[in-house]
């Protein structure tokens, strides 16, 4: 494992912890091309020589349960109850109802080097989303990455579960939205198809703070 600095920070949900990603090569020094992050490298590479750069953002939709891992685990994932029993899309009230678990992933999200935009209630019952900036692609994936584990280990602190599964039941599923922008050197930015940039509604939707 070859331990990229840049991605080097704090865990500021954890005491005392730091973390580092790290590039998967073989004995010999050779990267492991299958590997998901080597993938993104190199077509960012190939973006380089057309002289081309991306930058993409996160939305993540996951659904919040009020019984932690364990009991999840015991009751074999069945009749978990949701943080929610209503649909809270762009609900201010509903989505108060868990603020305390979500305005805390997004504060150590924010800690954690990851530029939050904003959180809103979401259709299923107990579903929410946090928006994340733009930022090269690259740093992009790391932070998704980070995120989803982060946001995990604070539910579980919390007593909480959280799941990013894309279809959990019957109703709404989760989803995960990676819009792109790619911009020619010294040029303007165009999304990476037209009208895939989905612009979130601000009037119920709440900031880091």
């Amino acid at each position: 494992m070859r331990p990229d600095l840049a991605t080097l920070r704090m865990v500021p949900w954890e005491t005392a912890t730091a973390m580092c990603l790290a590039d998967l090569a073989w004995a010999d020094g050779g990267d492991v091309v299958a590997s998901p992050r080597q993938i993104l490298r190199a077509q960012l590479e190939r973006l380089a020589e057309r002289g081309w750069t991306a930058n993409a953002s996160t939305e993540l939709e996951f659904l919040v349960f009020r019984d932690s891992y364990e009991q999840a685990w015991k009751q074999g994932y069945r009749e978990l109850e949701p943080a929610n029993a209503y649909n809270v899309d762009y609900s201010l009230l509903g989505t108060a109802r868990v603020e305390p678990l979500i305005r805390r992933i997004r504060n150590s999200m924010t800690a954690a080097e990851l530029e939050v935009e904003n959180s809103k209630g979401e259709c299923n019952f107990g579903q929410h989303e946090i928006n994340f900036g733009y930022s090269d692609a690259l740093r992009c994936a790391d932070s998704h990455t980070i995120y989803k584990n982060g946001a995990k280990e604070i539910a579980a602190q919390e007593g909480m579960a959280i799941s990013f599964m894309a279809k959990f039941n019957e109703r709404e599923g989760n989803s995960c939205h990676n819009p792109l922008l790619t911009r020619r050197r010294r040029g303007a930015a165009v999304p990476a198809r037209p009208g895939h940039v989905r612009r979130v509604p601000g009037r119920a939707a709440r900031v880091c703070a």
